[in-house]
């Protein structure tokens, strides 16, 4: 009987996690978004949490698997500490830190446990699924972002009922925001897929297709996070291959030097191939085709609803055809020599000074914004937003650390910053273990898609106390490799 009904409930977490992906990747391409803004769906994440809190109750009630999975003491530890901040900035208010401290119970308990529960060659057909059905999607919704990027197109929707703000879209400020929000986080989704696909499949042309598209992606979108994180994760690959399939017999620290030295070169080729493509892409627009057609794919998109197309008024113009520069139009006009961190630097400074403020328990998840725009109005986190999203600046929010692991600081305090810590450093010693002693394919594609997330992680806020597609992917990732560390015992 207790079976039964481990095998429906496992069925049960497995449509869950299907649909709250599918649900966030729905969520990332504004148009879909504007549509259902004012319907019942907006609010997806609410059912989602109802419907997790569900999951875990039943959970509790027969296996209790939620806590048997490996490094996760650590983890409960962290979401601990956020519920202690939450209770000393409870004046601030209840509700949202509530949400985002369920969430977080949810992608530990459910998300991270995943693997755990129903083992990895379940795992593995789910998640290749998944991949096969949403790569559909999602390459479809690139390559019309593409499009607006080759026609010179921008854009501006409404996706939030909630503020007058309106979305960037289309390519704007030499970057392709595409039809995508946040850019960051479609950025590092079309990341995640390359590593997937070439890694899983690599010898399918269609993929190899795919992901070139995919990459071309990322370059237009002028995110040097997720290139760079890309670019790192396939130069450690290349030297993981070349430390343990050649040079044998070799002492390590001459199987470690020439590892390096070969792909750090071949990192600098592929960076150089990088250059050239994003030169190549610069020209694109300046065709006759592109140019001659803008003005039809601007009237196109105009007809769509909650849309604002830039450049319409001016329709007939000469101008029109002939603005392109080229040589300028893939350079980011937000960053120059005085300005290389975008202004993280500025935001990570002001976060860290307050130290005394976030101490032993934190901020708490969300009510830190409120506490930081109550005591510190002279911030740059604080007259940033003031001056850019007035909206924002109404209700208590502030510029958010733009980094995972100070995320965990500020909001969780001097224990969740261990906790998540030695989460990390643990997987990081279990994992070169296991990978030096004997190499498991698997093992190197899932470590690969987690190293890529956390290197993200150092410029964005992206895996704790965040609700994006790949915050979930991450747990994921994150149990998986749990998983089969603990088997590999």
């Amino acid at each position: 009987m207790l079976k039964v009904i481990n095998n429906n409930f496992n069925n049960i977490v497995r449509v869950y996690l299907a649909v709250s992906i599918f649900a966030y990747l729905i969520y990332l391409i504004a148009p879909l978004v504007s549509l259902i803004m004012n319907t019942q769906l907006y609010s997806f994440q609410r059912y989602l949490a109802v419907a997790g809190i569900g999951i875990i109750v039943y959970d509790l009630l027969f296996f209790r698997s939620g806590f048997k999975t490996k490094y996760a003491i650590f983890l409960y530890g962290l979401l601990v500490s956020a519920g202690i901040s939450s209770v000393m900035a409870i004046e601030y208010g209840i509700k949202e830190n509530l949400f985002d401290i369920i969430w977080l119970l949810i992608y530990i308990y459910i998300y991270y446990s995943y693997a755990e529960r129903v083992g990895l060659e379940q795992v593995r057909k789910d998640i290749d699924f998944m991949y096969k059905h949403f790569l559909i999607i999602w390459f479809i919704a690139v390559a019309f972002s593409i499009s607006t990027y080759l026609f010179n197109t921008s854009f501006r929707i409404s996706a939030n009922p909630y503020n007058s703000y309106l979305t960037r879209q289309g390519f704007m400020e030499n970057r392709l925001f595409g039809i995508f929000m946040p850019l960051i986080i479609s950025a590092m989704l079309s990341g995640i897929l390359i590593i997937y696909g070439s890694m899983r499949y690599p010898k399918k042309k269609l993929i190899i297709f795919v992901n070139l598209v995919f990459f071309i992606h990322i370059i237009l979108t002028g995110s040097r996070a997720a290139l760079l994180s890309l670019m790192t994760v396939f130069a450690l690959l290349i030297f993981y291959k070349v430390f343990t399939k050649y040079f044998l017999g070799k002492k390590t620290i001459y199987k470690i030097f020439m590892s390096s030295i070969i792909s750090l070169a071949l990192l600098g080729g592929l960076f150089l191939g990088t250059q050239i493509l994003k030169t190549t892409l610069s020209y694109l627009p300046t065709f006759t085709v592109f140019k001659d057609n803008s003005m039809s794919f601007k009237s196109l998109l105009s007809k769509q609803p909650n849309l604002i197309v830039d450049g319409l008024e001016n329709e007939g113009s000469e101008s029109l055809k002939s603005h392109v520069n080229a040589e300028e139009l893939l350079d980011r006009k937000d960053i120059d020599k005085s300005n290389i961190s975008n202004g993280r630097l500025s935001i990570w400074g002001d976060y860290i000074n307050m130290y005394k403020d976030i101490s032993i328990f934190g901020l708490s998840p969300s009510n830190y914004s409120k506490y930081i725009h109550e005591h510190y109005q002279d911030l740059f986190i604080v007259q940033f937003i003031k001056s850019n999203h007035q909206d924002t600046y109404n209700v208590g929010g502030v510029y958010h650390p733009h980094n995972t692991y100070l995320m965990a600081y500020v909001t969780s305090g001097l224990v969740g910053l261990v906790c998540f810590t030695l989460v990390l450093l643990l997987m990081v010693r279990d994992t070169l273990a296991r990978l030096f002693k004997k190499e498991n394919a698997y093992l190197l594609l899932v470590t690969s898609i987690l190293v890529f997330c956390l290197l993200n992680g150092l410029f964005d806020s992206i895996i704790l106390f965040s609700n994006e597609i790949v915050t979930a992917i991450s747990w994921i990732f994150l149990g998986l490799l749990a998983h089969i560390l603990k088997e590999a015992k």
